[in-house]
């Protein structure tokens, strides 16, 4: 049956779950929380505060000098040795360890923490040159240069017998060393993951890959249907590595093998990342282990296996200097994804922006000081435990010099190191009480790099990717917390009830049936799911569901998509003016389609009910349901045949959230404002923006980083980071 939007918002809010109330849900049926996935630790007791520095490539009166400044700038960690292999083993049994034990001893002597690199994405020259079959083939039989970064292919068996006899000895030397605190495995390695590697050994890797997760040829066949178009195989030798096919107007990628390549190369990594540690712990090295993850869209940081290889997660993150509204929106999504994608809630920043940024050319200008500051507490807001610039120290050459640092290579210092002074001073003071006071968390998003691939690799629409980073944006601008929850995670209802609102967003191949029975589960018990477009459409292996799209999750949602559509640009009526933006149109409101216009047309069990429909000039799209709602328990599913724009995506968050908003703020954020709850009633407010933005607060409160008093009617300076907490609260510090 029809239902209008007021007793649609009614129903949902008598129904939500409230501010605390999933704590107490989960009181009252017995679940105590889920214990299976360790959490990471924090990186340090402390803050982690400071640069990557590279102590070989300066004077020992330059290096000293620097430590100096770093020092007075409040720095308690540095990144040391991450790539420095070819400086510290000259040849195969030629280690030269001395200048490390001795720069090592330097920053324990200043009260510093070290953290050391594996080094592994920076072969030496001596290595290549006796095994030139080593590199990378990024075309057949075109082999990279060895000067380059990554030149080695990571599944070359002596390459990897290479790195691990190179570990081994470091962490001999230094797995107890006192001033070092972590290990950071290899660099910036998801920037591989979409590439192919022609290398032989590479091929091989390949197809051992496809028997290893196949099994048969048979199973292969039938679960890629290479029954279409007659592409049947007889053995994995049949199927080389490669995604790219000719076919008019240009060359297309075969969307089959490109997430094919996404899952061998995942599972290489994590391979290669395994064998790292292990050749760290049983050379002796015990202290906490990470690796510097990219701000990539199909992300590793919430595939299970992290937490196996990773005990807190790093990210190098490098806004520039004319970052956009949807800059920074996909930049939060990664940080709460980081975060929490593998269970904990804790991560660290390991480079960010220091100065002008770029390689031999300079590719943005200089932040002022208020950005500098604003890019540095964005991260912290989201629960970063550490930040770390890149670079403390500039290199002069090698394969290219690079712009951005807070010294150069003659030891004077930059610009921006007074600025970082400044925030070492602040977070000296608040630094320990922003990693106790943890992000408070409301919002479920479940998706993970399972299902992010396979939306890379069939997108439906070139904007479905918005889906997911909307549904986090419409949370931080409610400011409330944001979980990214993975598919195995979402399997267990004791996860879902520890938010008081779960949402599906554009989980194209998610076809796990625990984790529908969770949800229905989690529902039954007063939570409610809103589910997007784009969901259950595909396999594992992009391969259509049987059954009809969104089949799957049937019992959860009461509707099947029979069809998917782009609504028409020209009305029906025969007029010669065209629909300028699809609009979907009920009880006297509008609301914009967005995707393009892409909208699912779907069958509704007797039992849901339609709450409201679409009024439009397209016939195939006007009178169709466009929200859904099945009861089931004290709690409800939603389902949305389209994903409206971001403001009416916002409404709908707050009609399915009893919380609204977080209690100090009286509306909802502006667009460019992010909000960050903590678990002590306090919020981070950060404008993203170059220009002043007004925020409606409930009651005057005070910004606990500059101790001022704020009005309820708040003018937030441009770049403006505020650290609110109520001036009556019980929880106020100050």
């Amino acid at each position: 049956m029809k239902k209008n939007r007021r007793e649609f918002l009614r129903t949902n809010s008598v129904l939500a779950l409230g501010w605390a109330t999933s704590r107490r849900l989960i009181h009252e049926i017995g679940l105590e929380r889920l214990s299976v996935f360790s959490q990471p630790p924090t990186a340090s007791p402390r803050f982690l505060f400071g640069a990557s520095v590279y102590p070989e490539l300066q004077s020992r009166e330059d290096w000293l000098r620097m430590l100096d400044r770093f020092g007075d700038a409040k720095f308690t960690a540095l990144r040391i040795a991450e790539s420095s292999w070819g400086n510290l083993q000259t040849g195969k049994d030629a280690f030269q360890f001395g200048w490390l034990h001795e720069a090592l001893e330097d920053v324990r002597a200043r009260g510093m923490s070290a953290i050391l690199g594996t080094s592994t994405f920076i072969a030496p020259q001596w290595l290549i040159a006796s095994r030139p079959d080593m590199l990378r083939q990024l075309e057949p039989g075109v082999s990279v240069h060895p000067f380059g970064r990554k030149a080695a292919c990571i599944n070359h068996p002596l390459y990897r017998e290479a790195c691990r006899a190179y570990i081994s000895a470091l962490a001999k030397n230094f797995g107890n060393h006192p001033s070092v605190v972590g290990w950071q495995l290899d660099n910036e390695i998801e920037t591989t993951l979409s590439q192919v590697c022609y290398n032989a050994a590479c091929e091989t890797a390949w197809t051992g890959w496809l028997k290893r997760t196949y099994g048969t040829v048979e199973e292969l066949n039938r679960r890629w249907d290479l029954k279409s178009w007659g592409m049947r195989v007889d053995t994995f030798a049949e199927i080389p590595q490669g995604y790219q096919s000719v076919d008019p107007p240009g060359i297309r990628q075969l969307p089959l093998l490109a997430l094919a390549n996404l899952h061998f190369q995942r599972d290489m990594i994590f391979e290669f990342f395994e064998e790292q540690k292990t050749a760290l712990r049983e050379s002796g090295a015990t202290q906490w282990i990470t690796t510097d993850l990219n701000d990539v869209w199909a992300s590793l940081a919430d595939d299970p296996r992290v937490s196996g290889s990773l005990d807190i997660e790093g990210l190098n993150y490098y806004p520039g200097e004319h970052s956009s509204a949807d800059y920074w929106k996909k930049t939060a999504w990664q940080h709460d994804l980081h975060r929490t994608g593998s269970g904990g809630n804790k991560f660290f920043i390991t480079e960010t922006t220091a100065g002008v940024y770029g390689d031999a050319v300079i590719a943005s200008a200089a932040p002022t000081r208020d950005q500098f500051r604003m890019w540095a507490l964005q991260p912290i807001a989201f629960g970063a435990s550490g930040l770390l610039y890149w670079s403390g120290n500039r290199w002069r050459g090698g394969s290219w010099p690079y712009w951005g640092s807070l010294m150069d290579w003659s030891g004077k210092a930059e610009i921006e190191l007074k600025w970082a002074k400044e925030l070492g001073e602040l977070l000296k003071h608040w630094g320990q009480k922003m990693i106790e006071v943890e992000v408070e968390h409301h919002i479920a998003v479940i998706n993970d790099f399972d299902q992010r691939a396979t939306l890379a690799a069939y997108p439906g629409v070139s904007s479905s990717q918005s889906i997911v980073t909307d549904s986090f944006h419409c949370g931080h601008r409610l400011g409330l917390g944001v979980n990214n929850v993975n598919t195995l995670r979402a399997r267990d209802v004791k996860v879902l009830l520890e938010h008081s609102f779960v949402v599906i967003a554009a989980n194209c191949s998610l076809t796990d049936p625990n984790v529908e029975s969770a949800l229905i589960n989690y529902a039954r018990h007063g939570g409610h799911v809103l589910v997007t477009p784009l969901n259950n459409y595909q396999s594992w292996d992009g391969i259509f569901v049987e059954g009809g799209l969104g089949s799957g999750l049937r019992e959860l949602t009461g509707t099947v998509v029979e069809a998917t559509r782009r609504t028409a640009l020209m009305p029906q009526d025969g007029s010669a003016k065209p629909i300028s933006k699809p609009i979907h149109s009920a009880n006297g409101t509008s609301t914009e389609i967005g995707l393009e216009g892409f909208w699912e047309k779907l069958a509704v069990d007797a039992d849901v009910e339609i709450v409201e429909i679409f009024s439009a000039s397209d016939a195939s799209l006007d009178g169709m349901p466009s929200i859904t709602r099945k009861s089931i328990g004290r709690g409800s599913v939603v389902k949305l045949a389209f994903w409206p724009a971001e403001d009416d995506a916002l409404r709908i968050f707050q009609q399915m959230c009893a919380a609204k908003t977080h209690p100090m703020l009286a509306s909802s954020l502006p667009s460019v404002v992010q909000g960050v709850p903590r678990t002590d009633g306090s919020l981070f407010l950060v404008n993203t923006s170059t220009t002043k933005q007004s925020v409606s607060l409930l009651r005057r409160s005070r910004d606990r980083l500059s101790g001022a008093v704020v009005e309820a009617n708040l003018q937030l300076a441009p770049f403006a980071v505020l650290w609110l907490e109520q001036m009556d609260s019980e929880h106020s510090s100050i």
